[in-house]
């Protein structure tokens, strides 16, 4: 699982091309932008979008749907390890392109809003690029 939108997502999504090349994007990914192009985010990078939708590329770019990152958008994510109560309200940041690092407070960018279970958590992100 990655990131899924919880509510205040309607009209918030846009279309972008992905990178040219045989990739596979996972409705949920955290992306970047690379060259005007989309496509997953390096290890910790911090995202700009999140894919609504997948797409599997060959050779061509091909459009796809994403959510543009914006801090009235609250998602649902899993951790990389085992979230506890003490854990919410914390900054923390990417674990790889579709997880949290929730002990990673370092230059946090990602508000933990919430514990669904030790390993969802609701967020927030609280930066705009």
């Amino acid at each position: 699982m990655a990131f899924r939108p919880l509510k205040k997502d309607s009209g918030k999504s846009k279309e972008f091309l992905t990178v040219a090349g045989a990739h596979t994007i996972t409705k949920g990914d955290g992306l970047e932008f690379s060259g005007g192009y989309v496509q997953r985010t390096t290890t910790t990078a911090r995202p700009l979008l999140i894919a609504a939708e997948d797409v599997t590329s060959v050779a061509t770019a091909l459009p796809i749907n994403c959510y543009v990152i914006d801090p009235t958008i609250e998602f649902e994510v899993d951790t990389d390890d085992t979230l506890t109560q003490a854990e919410v309200g914390s900054k923390v940041i990417m674990a790889d392109y579709k997880t949290i690092d929730e002990d990673d407070t370092t230059n946090g960018y990602i508000l933990v809003t919430g514990m669904i279970t030790s390993a969802i958590a609701t967020v927030k992100f609280i930066y705009i690029s």
